[in-house]
C-alpha cells in the first residue's frame, strides 16, 4: 500500500493589456517525494539481469515491491501575446 501525500501547486497570471499576459506555474512546491502507483516484480529475474553491473551486483534487489516516483519540483513562467 502506498501512503498518502499532500502536494501544493500554484498558478498565477497577470493581464497587462487584453493582448499581453504574463503567467507562472509551480508544481510540487515543497518537493514532496511520493509514489504514483506500486507493483510487484520478479526479484530473481531482476537480480539476474543486474549481475553484469558492478554498481548493483547479484543481490541488489531485496524486495519485490516497486514504486513509481512522482515528478519533483518544477516551475514555469512565460508570456502570452495575441497579435490580432
Amino acid at each position: 500500500m502506498i501512503g498518502g501525500y499532500t502536494r501544493v501547486d500554484l498558478y498565477t497570471s497577470y493581464e497587462v493589456t487584453p493582448k499581453i499576459q504574463f503567467f507562472g506555474l509551480i508544481n510540487n512546491l515543497f518537493n514532496q517525494h511520493y509514489g504514483l502507483f506500486g507493483g510487484y516484480t520478479n526479484r530473481d529475474n531482476a537480480n539476474q539481469a543486474s549481475i553484469g553491473n558492478p554498481s548493483t551486483g547479484p543481490n541488489f534487489f531485496t524486495s519485490p515491491r516497486t514504486i513509481v516516483p512522482a515528478a519533483p519540483f518544477v516551475a514555469y513562467a512565460g508570456a502570452k501575446i495575441k497579435l490580432w
